[in-house]
């Protein structure tokens, strides 16, 4: 063994540990709660590259900071798929 090697399962017996692991974690009584952000939330993005942040800045309410930073402000959490 090494840090590039791996034994592996087969199929058959990886699939059942698979699925006792997600039964096991379905199972477990105690959920967390849901994520409900607080609100107005803000989105700040620096990208690696000025023209990501053009195509960003033309969307509706997108906020241009500097070359490569984008930013949204909003009461909506579903508005931030830009």
């Amino acid at each position: 063994m090494s840090r590039t090697r791996a034994r592996l399962l087969p199929n058959d017996v990886a699939g059942d540990l698979i699925r006792q692991a997600a039964r096991k974690a379905v199972e477990k009584e105690a959920r967390p709660p849901a994520f409900r952000p607080l609100l107005p939330m803000e989105v700040k993005i620096e990208f690696t590259r000025s023209d990501h942040c053009d195509d960003a800045a033309g969307k509706h309410g997108v906020e241009r900071i500097d070359a490569r930073t984008a930013r949204k402000i909003s009461n909506e959490t579903l508005d931030f798929w830009f």
